[in-house]
């Protein structure tokens, strides 16, 4: 006697097997969760505010955010069919939520993080100087948003470049990034 495949017992089984791996690999549905996962919530870590989300390409975006000490964060996170991975974290920047940044000298406090052994780059900072118009980052120019009175500035790309940041005033002109 031949018996054919019990199909109710192969569905529930395939139902118990997603159900397991949710469970073990606790997937993000949103990129603040996969952050705070990456980061370490057994540490103690919050995202306190996001600041912003900008998409950099059809799966990749940008996640700003206010940190546990009040400090702006920054990450590169990874979307694939609705889940969020975060990549990799980068930076600690000071804020205030009123007000300009204490500049101790400097225009602006710029990161350059590679990740991903090189091949992509996240560029992220705080302007700290009413002179300062527009940052760039090699020939790209780095978007801006407002945060609470503070101007962030960030951009984005792939490879390993040979470039420097570079500042310029409302008439163009390239300024120091310390002011004298």
């Amino acid at each position: 006697m031949k018996k054919g495949i019990n199909w109710k017992t192969v569905a529930t089984s395939l139902v118990c097997l997603a159900l397991m791996a949710l469970v073990i690999f606790r997937p993000s549905f949103d990129a603040r969760v996969a952050v705070e996962k990456k980061v370490g919530t057994a540490e103690g870590f919050t995202v306190t505010e996001v600041i912003g989300e900008k998409a950099v390409d059809q799966n990749r975006l940008l996640f700003l955010y206010l940190g546990e000490k009040e400090e702006i964060d920054c990450a590169a996170v990874k979307k694939t069919f609705g889940l969020y991975r975060a990549e990799a974290v980068f930076g600690y920047l000071p804020a205030r939520e009123s007000g300009p940044v204490e500049s101790g000298g400097s225009r602006a406090h710029l990161l350059y993080c590679p990740y991903r052994k090189g091949d992509w780059y996240l560029c992220y900072g705080v302007i700290a100087d009413q002179d300062v118009a527009k940052v760039s980052f090699g020939e790209q120019e780095m978007e801006e948003l407002q945060y609470g009175g503070v101007r962030i500035v960030y951009c984005w790309g792939k490879g390993d470049p040979d470039a420097d940041f570079s500042l310029r005033d409302v008439q163009g002109r390239e300024l120091s990034l310390v002011k004298e």
